[in-house]
């Protein structure tokens, strides 16, 4: 089928107007069955282009000069690039047919790259739709974690993980949690529009309202804990919600909670049970500290080394409080390091060197406490 391009024509009143030849339209390929659905695109003149090349722009830069947003705080995601006629903008995802886009190009900023064109100011803004792509799949929660049937009542983050990149609306109009009665509790996140998203939006960090945890903290004091010892909640997340093509999630998910005794005592590497492997294997190394870790910050903050050699390999939670470590290569007979990261936290928030919810007026032990300890493979 054709290619179908929308051209949008911009004029700045009282502001002058930039070269005739050059940015006074930015196109945008709207139809889903054109090759280049979703790139907004500049049209440059051979000398401009040539300009801009020879300037060796950063992405930042770039992404000052010319982006979209579809919140008036988040930038799409994508690249940029050059043609002899055009500056180009990519998202790195295909758009979401539900939302209006915003482009801006910074006119400005242009002028000062491009010696002989004229010096407009401002920002030009575009609103932009795009039609949609039925033949994506729907999207999947692919899962909660921590995913505990109980958790303890000062429990700081869970995250949501989905099968592919979600969309731009807020997540929380699509997330509720409800107690035993079924009424959803207010401030028990923090609720922030854009969402806490890892950089390719398929995982969500739900954070609970610190204020909510902390004892003698003035939100905890006026609303009382968002969660109560021994009582029952249920997270709803609604299959209404849409990915980022459009689409809504295959199924809804519903996780209930039971609520137990929260955990206010700071981690301690060297308390940790472990699980030894015979050396020339692969068998994995158990780990079991005394609460369940952070399943996110454990993956990246907890190293085995020798001989300062960070070893390759996979950890994986095994259990509420079990980590296995698989070894790329075999296990050699001798000594290891079992590191973990200062900014390593349990799921309720406690680092190796502090609790992170003490009582008002009390101290917390911010006393050296271990990192690493040596294991030796036989």
């Amino acid at each position: 089928m054709a290619k179908t391009l929308v051209q949008f024509f911009f004029f700045l009143t009282g502001l002058g107007m930039a070269n005739p030849a050059v940015c006074q339209r930015i196109k945008a390929s709207t139809q889903s069955e054109a090759a280049d659905y979703g790139q907004f695109v500049v049209p440059l003149t051979f000398s401009h282009a040539q300009h801009l090349s020879k300037e060796k722009l950063t992405p930042e830069t770039y992404g000052s000069l010319f982006y979209v947003r579809v919140h008036p705080k988040i930038n799409v995601l994508g690249r940029h690039f050059l043609t002899d006629s055009s500056l180009v903008f990519q998202p790195k995802y295909l758009p979401d047919p539900s939302l209006v886009h915003h482009a801006y190009l910074d006119l400005a900023l242009l002028a000062h790259y491009i010696p002989d064109l004229d010096h407009p100011l401002g920002i030009v803004h575009q609103e932009i739709s795009f039609a949609g792509q039925q033949q994506s799949p729907a999207t999947e929660i692919l899962r909660l974690s921590p995913n505990f049937d109980t958790v303890p009542e000062n429990i700081l983050r869970t995250y949501l993980h989905f099968t592919a990149p979600m969309g731009f609306e807020n997540p929380f109009a699509f997330i509720s949690l409800l107690n035993e009665a079924g009424d959803t509790l207010k401030d028990a996140f923090v609720e922030l529009p854009e969402g806490l998203w890892n950089r390719d939006r398929t995982r969500l960090t739900l954070l609970f309202h610190p204020g909510r945890i902390k004892r003698g903290v003035g939100l905890r004091q006026a609303m009382g804990p968002q969660l109560m010892v021994n009582q029952v909640y249920r997270l709803v997340v609604s299959s209404h919600w849409k990915d980022a093509h459009g689409n809504r999630l295959k199924a809804p998910l519903s996780k209930k909670w039971i609520i137990g005794e929260a955990f206010r005592d700071r981690l301690r590497l060297c308390e940790w049970q472990l699980g030894l492997p015979r050396s020339s294997s692969r068998a994995p190394l158990l780990v079991r500290p005394k609460t369940p870790l952070d399943p996110v910050l454990a993956q990246k903050m907890l190293t085995i080394s020798q001989n300062d050699q960070v070893m390759v390999g996979i950890w994986m939670q095994t259990g509420k409080r079990e980590w296995r470590f698989t070894p790329k290569e075999e296990w050699s007979s001798g000594t290891y390091t079992l590191s973990a990261d200062a900014h390593l936290e349990d799921i309720a928030g406690n680092t190796m060197h502090a609790a992170f919810d003490v009582e008002s007026g009390a101290q917390s032990n911010m006393s050296s406490n271990c990192q690493s300890i040596d294991i030796v493979i036989k």
